[in-house]
């Protein structure tokens, strides 16, 4: 209840500050409610009953009265038409004034108006702006995307390539190896044929039927097939299952032995018909490995086109990536430094001559919409159709710039064949050209080979010995190092000493003059003088000592450790 008390005062309080009813009352009204044309009837003159007698009946304050009542209705007539212009001047004042605030409200309002349609152009702008900065983002990282996963499948294409180009040599010796057996076995069955035909050519009556027995071929399926029932149980598993010649092509059926009952033929002996049998059979199992070695070829021969088509797929898909790598880069580049940015330009500042707008509809017709489109989109079909035949034509020019340029390869091509020829025709063989291709090269190779191992064991072992007399000399050289400088130590401590003799002798010869001096300055001059003199030619005899023991000190210091003599350090 108090804070509901405290609230009622607070908004008793604010509507005392702004009385806007009080407020109305004094801008319409003029503080009044009462209404002025009451007022107005209020305060008119009432002419008394008794005025409207004759004058003649009327006494003389009678007269006067009626006089002051005239007087009195002229002046309040006055005072009503003073008040009646004031309140026509008031009312054109008011609605000059109502005029202006309507005017400077519509005004205000238009202002109001603009700076919002200025501020949703400004608003409008921002979330196009936003929105196109939001689809540059989602495009850049759809771009990452699309490049990872660009350079992810290229990688994954060069390793397949990598391996299929390590498989192939191999394989190719493979095949090569099968295509060696498949002919080597061929030779052998071709020069089974000659020895037949070598065994038996003195036997020309008998000959032909030895050559189909050596020839015939009978399996245990053929002998099935010859019935009925089994011909058409073959078509039926023909139709069943189309691949079955292809399957059994590729499975070896020993052929059935000879009968001596039936194929022996009249007049042969046992001897001859015994190598006929030896010859067919050894035939027989040249043909083997020859169905075999063929079976084997044709499979490695269709390994290595399998392997050689995925090769160029890979190759071909690898080309397609590539380009479409380079042309993402070269759309992500422009798309990262071709930024689409919108400017704001003034009326007059648009570069695009605009067409004047139209005004006069008074030959324009009403065409239904679909006639429209049907007309764009057969504009839309004529410029297609141009553009397909302009293409059509930049393929075909295309296509003769290639055949050209073909041409002029197979031109140079042909010129080079020909130069190579005249070259290999006026070519001198020399003595060693003629070794080589006598004997080829695999002699030079191997002597080679072995000056060269001779040379390199000769290298390795001189490097060696370099490296023992190198180590030799180091140590030499440490020992040496260590004996300067223990005799430089010895020379400095002695040099030191020399130095301490010398500054003491100075000192004694300084204080024996200085004692002397005063007792013996008239009697001992000559003596003082001699012995002066036998010091300093003794001092400078120890000096001349100590610099000839400076000069060994840095002749073998210069001896042991690398560095200047003193008047190349004076020239520095």
């Amino acid at each position: 209840m108090e804070e509901k008390r405290i609230q009622e005062e607070d908004r008793l309080k604010l509507q005392k500050q702004d009385n806007w009813a009080e407020r109305a009352l004094n801008q319409m009204m003029g503080g009044r409610l009462e209404d002025r044309s009451d007022q107005e009837e209020k305060e008119e003159l009432v002419r008394p009953e008794w005025m409207n007698k004759p004058k003649e009946e009327m006494s003389e304050e009678e007269r006067k009265l009626v006089k002051e009542f005239e007087k009195k209705l002229a002046t309040f007539k006055e005072e009503q038409e003073k008040y009646k212009k004031a309140l026509e001047t008031e009312l054109r004042k008011l609605q000059s004034s109502i005029v202006e605030v309507c005017e400077n409200f519509d005004k205000s309002l238009n202002e109001f108006f603009n700076s919002k349609l200025e501020t949703d152009q400004l608003i409008f702008q921002t979330e196009l702006k936003l929105i196109k900065l939001n689809l540059s983002s989602v495009f850049s990282e759809n771009d990452e995307a699309r490049e990872e996963e660009i350079l992810t499948r290229l990688e994954q294409l060069k390793n397949e390539k990598t391996s299929y180009v390590t498989e192939i040599p191999e394989i190719k010796k493979d095949l090569e190896r099968c295509r060696e057996e498949y002919e080597q076995v061929m030779k052998k069955d071709k020069e089974m044929d000659k020895i037949f035909k070598k065994e038996f050519h003195n036997y020309d009556f008998y000959f032909d039927n030895l050559m189909k027995l050596f020839k015939k071929r009978e399996t245990q399926a053929t002998l099935n097939l010859e019935s009925d029932d089994s011909i058409q149980d073959h078509n039926k598993l023909v139709i069943i299952n189309p691949f079955s010649q292809i399957e059994k092509s590729s499975v070896w059926e020993d052929p059935l032995p000879l009968n001596i009952e039936v194929d022996l033929p009249e007049g042969i002996s046992m001897e001859l018909w015994q190598k006929l049998v030896e010859l067919r059979d050894r035939k027989i199992a040249l043909e083997k490995e020859v169905f075999i070695a063929f079976n084997r070829f044709q499979e490695m021969q269709t390994l290595v086109q399998a392997v050689l088509d995925e090769s160029e797929r890979i190759k071909q898909e690898t080309d397609v990536l590539t380009s479409d790598l380079n042309q993402f880069l070269e759309y992500k580049f422009h798309s990262t430094y071709n930024v689409e940015n919108l400017f704001q330009l003034k009326q007059g500042q648009v570069e695009i001559s605009q067409e004047p707008v139209v005004t006069d509809y008074s030959d324009a017709v009403l065409i239904h919409r679909g006639q429209v489109e049907r007309l764009n989109e057969s504009i839309a079909g004529l410029g297609k159709s141009k553009v397909d035949a302009l293409k059509e034509m930049k393929e075909y020019r295309k296509g003769i710039h290639a055949l050209e340029w073909e041409n002029k390869m197979l031109d140079f091509q042909a010129d080079d064949a020909i130069i190579r020829t005249r070259d290999i025709q006026l070519l001198r063989l020399t003595k060693q050209m003629q070794e080589y291709l006598r004997s080829g090269d695999e002699y030079a190779q191997t002597t080679e080979i072995i000056a060269l191992e001779k040379r390199a064991e000769y290298s390795q072992k001189a490097h060696l010995h370099k490296l023992e007399e190198k180590n030799r000399s180091l140590h030499k050289l440490k020992k040496k190092i260590l004996e300067k400088s223990t005799q430089n130590e010895d020379l400095d401590k002695e040099l030191e000493g020399l130095e301490k003799t010398v500054k003491e002798r100075n000192e004694i010869f300084q204080s024996s003059s200085k004692h002397n001096q005063a007792a013996k300055s008239d009697n001992n001059k000559l003596n003082e003088i001699y012995t002066r003199r036998r010091l300093v030619d003794l001092a400078k005899g120890q000096a001349q000592d100590i610099a000839i023991l400076r000069e060994e000190v840095e002749r073998l210091r210069l001896r042991t450790y690398p560095a200047f003599s003193a008047s190349k350090r004076r020239a520095f």
